[in-house]
């Protein structure tokens, strides 16, 4: 396929139902820049005029529920905004070749070549580049990672602060090939991240790009950490905000459930959804203290997505009361055993 002059992104959508983990595979495309067509045709005659910022490749998204594929109707919301989206899933860009992003649009809007979708509140699955080239992409239309909307802190979406989810982005880039026009440097295989000032500054490898609002790092340990309440009242009980430190450093990493997707008339539907994922350095022997600042979950379900085999971290809750607790991997249980100190 070819793609150009791209306005919201060239990425899927797919509706899988929930808690069906899924692989979206974009191969062997075409992705190009802006062309010479305005966007602001001839506005003395009414004609249309688009002035928005553009990002040709935006990650992937499983959502619970899928949308028609040709629109019959006027929607109330727009198209591209869909129920809350699944428990994991990946995105693979593989062996395209992406050129000519010259900087801005000619009516000065972004003009990137790789965005996180600024519309997706709760999660954005982690996104893998494999064998890409990019020609002629300037310093600046490289990429820009979206921060949370700070529209988005009002009760009828996120509560008291934005959702989280463009905070914990993940997108790690291998085998990547660069000609023609390109940024001041440029690596074969590296990790970009979302401007998190809770975790990005204190990973070690990590330099922050302003012009892509985003941190590039050289660290393939970094993953994301996906956890939800199982208990009855999951989608009207608040833990949040829950705040993930890891032991011995100042990362505050403090993240929101999800968005409220309900509504009801003119009402939203005052339910949101206990799910949570949290980007992490999952590095063996790193320890992550999760704060609750609502009662924690009696029944809690976690999944680490990362690339590396060996990546893992331990994970202690402080919980209220002293309850005994069990864990199953898989749904077996596990059996009390000793602590084996070679783990940590």
């Amino acid at each position: 396929m070819t793609v150009m002059d791209n306005a919201q992104g060239f990425g899927t959508r797919i509706g899988t139902g929930d808690r069906k983990d899924g692989l979206i595979e974009m191969k062997k495309n075409i992705i190009m820049g802006e062309t010479l067509i305005p966007d602001c045709p001839d506005t003395s005659n009414g004609d249309y005029c688009i002035k928005i910022d553009k990002y040709a490749m935006v990650p992937g998204g499983f959502a619970q529920k899928e949308k028609a594929l040709h629109i019959t109707m006027p929607a109330f919301f727009p198209y591209w905004k869909y129920e809350p989206q699944n428990w994991a899933g990946l995105t693979h860009f593989t062996d395209n070749k992406i050129s000519d992003f010259g900087g801005k649009t000619m009516y000065g809007m972004k003009s990137v070549a790789i965005g996180s979708a600024p519309w997706d509140s709760d999660i954005t699955q982690p996104t893998y580049f494999y064998d890409n080239e990019f020609i002629d992409v300037d310093e600046e239309s490289f990429a820009w990672l979206s921060s949370p909307d700070p529209d988005w802190a009002d009760v009828s979406d996120c509560g008291n602060f934005p959702c989280t989810g463009p905070y914990n982005v993940l997108n790690s880039f291998h085998r990547t090939k660069w000609s023609g026009k390109v940024p001041s440097e440029q690596r074969s295989t590296f990790m970009l991240i979302g401007n998190n000032p809770g975790f990005s500054p204190y990973i070690d490898k990590c330099e922050f790009k302003e012009k892509w609002n985003s941190y590039v790092c050289n660290e393939p340990k970094l993953s994301q950490l996906i956890f939800e309440s199982g208990d009855f009242d999951f989608m009207d009980r608040a833990m949040q905000p829950i705040i993930f430190t890891e032991e011995g450093t100042e990362q505050a990493n403090t993240i929101n459930a999800y968005m409220d997707h309900i509504w009801d008339g003119f009402y939203t539907g005052q339910v949101r959804l206990s799910r949570f994922p949290v980007i992490i350095e999952a590095k063996r022997g790193k320890v992550y203290d999760v704060t609750f600042t609502g009662t924690p979950a009696a029944n809690l379900t976690w999944k680490l997505v990362a690339e590396e085999p060996d990546a893992g971290v331990m994970v202690r809750i402080a919980y209220p009361s002293a309850q005994s607790r069990a864990i199953e991997v898989n749904g077996e249980l596990i059996e009390y055993n000793k602590w084996d100190k070679k783990l940590n």
